[in-house]
């Protein structure tokens, strides 16, 4: 598209429009810009989380709090209800008093002239929760290692997975490879990503080429195992190590 002379200046005059029309409309209102700062609205103030402590809170607590708040000039809270390691308090997570806490704070905010927010739901979690399903919740990659010795033209056997899966576990493929002699395993990068490490660590070490896996050297049996964990293969010389990865919900 060509940008012509006319289209710029009216992207430049509307540019320079903005900061007129807010002060014109600073102006309008009785203050300067520089009063606004000085002596700010209500609509620029800031505002604060507020914890709820695992139930640990009382109306007459809750009055206090936003009446100091007011009064040091924060604008609003936003309630969060947390519990995770806090002893649980008096009040109950989604009881019919814990509403009622929540319609004192309403009005107390608004007698204060205070906005108050409230977090979607209870915890650190945003949307999470026991109502999702663990098929929908957050997964962790988990492996299992079975050493194997070639040449053979029919092993069989049963790759064991992670049993502590919280309700949910799902495979992702099954790999073969020849054991390296000594040093790093895929299977220890993979575990690095999925449980120890929330993004891969970067390793300038020198590897030799015995600790290495080519890519070519790598086997997908994924099509070869049963629902049960199962697995016939006709293995190759060698040593090599059979690599079962799944994925697990976090808890």
């Amino acid at each position: 598209m060509r940008v012509t002379p006319m289209r710029i200046f009216v992207v430049a005059a509307f540019a320079v429009a903005i900061p007129s029309a807010a002060f014109c409309a600073a102006q309008s209102c009785g203050f300067s810009l520089e009063d606004g700062f000085r002596n700010p609205p209500d609509s620029a103030k800031p505002q604060t989380w507020y914890h709820l402590m695992n139930g640990n809170v009382t109306k007459e607590g809750v009055t206090r709090d936003f009446e100091e708040i007011a009064k040091a000039g924060l604008g609003g809270v936003q309630i969060f209800d947390v519990g995770c390691g806090i002893p649980p308090g008096d009040l109950k997570f989604g009881s019919s008093e814990w509403f009622d806490l929540l319609r004192h704070a309403h009005n107390e905010a608004k007698r204060l002239g205070l906005r108050l927010g409230i977090h979607n739901c209870s915890g650190w979690s945003s949307s999470g929760g026991p109502w999702i399903a663990p098929e929908n919740g957050m997964k962790v990659i988990v492996t299992s290692e079975t050493k194997v010795k070639g040449p053979q033209a029919r092993w069989s056997g049963t790759l064991p997975r992670e049993k502590n899966d919280n309700g949910w576990y799902a495979d992702i493929a099954v790999l073969a490879y020849p054991t390296p002699q000594k040093g790093a395993k895929l299977s220890q990068f993979i575990r690095k990503i999925g449980r120890d490490y929330p993004t891969p660590q970067r390793d300038n070490k020198e590897v030799s080429a015995a600790q290495t896996i080519p890519r070519e050297n790598i086997r997908d049996l994924t099509a070869l195992m049963k629902s049960d964990g199962s697995l016939e293969w006709c293995v190759p010389e060698g040593e090599w190590t059979i690599l079962r990865v799944g994925a697990i919900c976090n808890g």
